[in-house]
């Protein structure tokens, strides 16, 4: 069972460092199927299996109203962390325990 481990605010860096892209259900006026959702992320989660530090981790990204915008899977709860800071610039010491 996964649970947030950690949390943390997103300050979207300039330039952004990876581009998210997700389907729409119906094309755009342009005829374009896929959005880019990247600027949508406000808040930073890692979840992870309790007591088990080297188990898969989850970098996930939420919009402003708590859902879901992206995540990616890591091998441990420090590479998630470094994920974090690479992409987002984000310290550790900027995460709080959940």
């Amino acid at each position: 069972m996964s649970k947030v481990l950690r949390g943390a605010d997103a300050k979207l860096p300039t330039p952004l460092k990876v581009v998210y892209f997700s389907k729409r259900k119906e094309p755009a006026k342009d005829g374009s199927w896929f959005e880019d959702v990247s600027k949508r992320v406000v808040r930073l989660e890692i979840e992870g299996p309790e007591g088990e530090p080297e188990s898969p981790h989850l970098l996930v990204r939420r919009d402003a109203q708590g859902k879901l915008v992206w995540k990616t899977r890591h091998a441990s709860l420090q590479e998630a962390l470094w994920h974090a800071e690479w992409e987002y610039g984000l310290a550790e010491a900027a995460w709080k325990t959940a």
